[in-house]
């Protein structure tokens, strides 16, 4: 069992169609009659355990957000790997058929593997155990495959855009790089400006004042002038 009907869709919402991985540990082909077909398990029969009974009180299983279609698939797995001969998957089967009865998990469980073993004499907790440690392997290997879809998911639907995302962030590492620079030579600049414009003001200053003193000779010398001119030109000669 794959998850690509679960994470892989095309767009019109159905399921790609590519052919699913192979589950782990199929069920042999000589199992032709299995007691799984005997007592006509599915994944209803064995995938009860949202609520537990202990004690009569029935509570409700505190659990992080998970996805009832996902946990459907991977009971799937499981009985799909369901070995020959009574173990885990039947006697969860059998103690779930007993919840209505409001007995304890432990005693649902206890009944139920009382009741397979006047079938199967047998039978014992450790072939149970094992088992369990079997399914616990498939779910495993599913886990990887599923968690490897997700990734490949991922990579396709929002790889191409944090690449793009990158190269946006070095760009802009880049102008921030250029900015500095150019607001260090802007400062250069205005500070040079800045020695300059103070320069032409005193050098506008000295010459202003050098061209004062030269008009006021000028001026000077022209009076100078004038009044030789008037006392030349009152004179009784």
């Amino acid at each position: 069992m794959a998850f690509k009907d679960l994470f892989i869709k095309s767009e019109d919402g159905a399921s790609t169609g590519k052919e699913p991985v192979a589950p782990v540990n199929p069920r042999p082909v000589s199992a032709q009659i299995h007691p799984a077909e005997q007592t006509n398990i599915n994944v209803d029969s064995v995938a009860h355990s949202d609520a537990v009974v202990s004690s009569g009180v029935v509570e409700t299983a505190q659990a992080p957000a998970d996805n009832e279609n996902i946990k459907k698939k991977l009971w799937e797995a499981i009985l799909a790997a369901n070995i020959p001969g009574p173990d885990f998957i039947e006697l969860k089967a059998a103690a779930s058929s007993l919840v209505d009865m409001g007995f304890t998990v432990e005693k649902r469980y206890e009944a139920a593997f009382k009741m397979l073993r006047s079938s199967y004499p047998d039978l014992s907790k450790d072939t149970i155990l094992k088992s369990i440690d079997l399914y616990k392997n498939v779910i495993n290997t599913e886990r990887e495959n599923g968690l490897k879809q997700c990734d490949e998911k991922q990579k396709r639907e929002i790889g191409e855009r944090e690449t793009r995302a990158k190269q946006l962030r070095d760009r802009a590492a880049e102008i921030k790089v250029e900015i500095d620079k150019l607001n260090s030579e802007y400062q250069k600049v205005c500070a040079d400006a800045g020695v300059i414009e103070s320069e032409v003001s005193q050098m506008t200053a000295s010459l202003n004042e050098e061209k004062n003193v030269f008009c006021n000779s000028v001026q000077s010398v022209l009076t100078s002038l004038d009044k030789d001119k008037d006392v030349v030109n009152n004179l009784n000669v």
